[in-house]
């Protein structure tokens, strides 16, 4: 599969064991710097998208950088078209096994990730699932109103006027960018959609592992391609 400049090298629908599953959980430093190899969907020269391990549904992936930056904004401009082609890309996989995708960021706002230490680490990734729900209006109630923007192009213009950001794009493709002024709790929207599909206890990511989900993402990718990835 070509995503315009840059070449899909591979996509993995290898399934997990039990015991390799317990190895992913197990990390030492930044958790997307180094994926562990089932973890991996796909990747580029730049990017990975990776499956999500403490899925929200089944078929919850994320693409990030290889590169340790803090959010999509701070993408440069010499890869930032690989990244919109990639997100095409996995949009269109989710979308094509499950029948919808939303997408969702925190922009440096609210940290995802944290070192096994509890040191606080930013690296940019975005996640797309089967998400129907609507949750811009809880969002704007909550943290400030949205600007409504065309295309992924514009946030990093927006960056540099707001600084960090929330981002979610429902299924219809209508894609938000909330200014965020303050701090907001930590996993805001993983907590917003857990609720939203009445999954509380999947907000919790430090404690709540599905390895299900990757193994049935990983068949549904393979019984709908065949076997076969370009």
């Amino acid at each position: 599969m070509k995503t315009g400049t840059e070449t899909l090298l591979k996509i993995n629908t290898e399934l997990q064991s039990k015991n390799e599953f317990t190895e992913i959980q197990e990390f030492t430093r930044c958790i997307f710097c180094e994926p562990p190899k089932k973890k991996i969907l796909a990747e580029t020269k730049n990017f990975y998208v990776t499956y999500d391990a403490c899925a929200l549904l089944d078929g919850h992936a994320e693409i990030h950088t290889k590169e340790h930056i803090g959010c999509s904004a701070e993408v440069s401009d010499e890869i930032f078209d690989e990244f919109v082609e990639l997100k095409a890309w996995l949009g269109k996989l989710v979308s094509d096994i499950y029948g919808d995708v939303s997408f969702y960021e925190h922009g440096r706002a609210g940290h995802c990730s944290m070192t096994v230490d509890g040191v606080i680490c930013h690296h940019f990734h975005m996640h797309a699932l089967p998400f129907t729900n609507d949750i811009s209006g809880q969002i704007a109630s909550d943290i400030s109103e949205p600007i409504i923007i065309k295309d992924e192009y514009e946030i990093p213009k927006l960056y540099e006027e707001y600084d960090q950001y929330l981002y979610f794009e429902d299924t219809q493709g209508t894609k938000y960018f909330f200014p965020v002024t303050g701090d907001i709790p930590s996993h805001y929207l993983r907590t917003m959609i857990a609720t939203s599909i009445e999954k509380p206890e999947r907000a919790d990511w430090e404690h709540y592992f599905s390895r299900d989900a990757i193994n049935n993402f990983k068949k549904a990718i393979t019984e709908k391609t065949g076997g076969k990835h370009e």
